[in-house]
């Protein structure tokens, strides 16, 4: 597992692009990291995490645009994405129809964060696709703060950690939207009246 210090995330992107695990430090916990490309690369995931290969993972992007052949976009969810995002908030949305199985497992919907973190965003601009990107822990366990936990959890199990530490390790909050209504699967910082008020 190589450590790359932030202002070297440029090691990261090169990882990523071939097919790595990046463990790195996010607004909310550590996540980690990898192409949302193929089913090769969700089954590396759910290998690492140890976690049941039914529940789908969530993608990390740069903008909306790197899920058009996705997700479904509409006006509604374009106005939602420009309120509350980037930020500590994951949202759940109608996936297209006929996308590849490992997207949503069979849901008919996929969660997406746009996070409102500098270097992250860097990095997935560099990219120009969505990354997989769930918590940075074994399947049941806390989410990793700080570099130990994520050695402590993964260690030569991933390819790359970006250094960092989170300051309160709260993950985000997580919504669903479905034909124009909002709904909470998950609260994290922000509420759903925090929520309703931006929107």
């Amino acid at each position: 597992m190589k450590i790359i210090a932030q202002r070297d995330y440029k090691e990261a992107v090169k990882l990523l692009k071939e097919n790595k695990i990046v463990a790195f430090p996010t607004e909310t916990v550590f996540g980690l990291g990898i192409l949302a490309n193929s089913k090769e690369n969700f089954e590396k995931l759910v290998k690492v995490k140890k976690r049941p290969s039914d529940k789908p993972f969530t993608l990390m992007c740069y903008s909306l645009n790197e899920l058009n052949n996705i997700i479904e976009i509409d006006d509604f969810l374009i106005n939602c994405v420009n309120k509350l995002c980037p930020g500590k908030i994951t949202i759940v949305t109608k996936a297209k129809k006929n996308i590849a199985s490992f997207y949503d497992l069979g849901s008919g919907f996929v969660g997406f964060r746009i996070p409102d973190n500098k270097m992250i965003l860097n990095i997935l601009k560099e990219i120009k696709e969505p990354l997989f990107v769930p918590s940075a822990n074994i399947s049941n366990y806390p989410p990793a703060k700080n570099i130990n936990e994520v050695y402590e959890y993964f260690n030569e199990e991933i390819d790359g950690v970006i250094e960092g530490e989170i300051k309160n390790g709260i993950p985000s909050t997580v919504i669903k939207i479905d034909n124009g209504n909002i709904s909470i699967l998950r609260e994290g910082e922000l509420t759903l009246k925090e929520i309703k008020e931006k929107l």
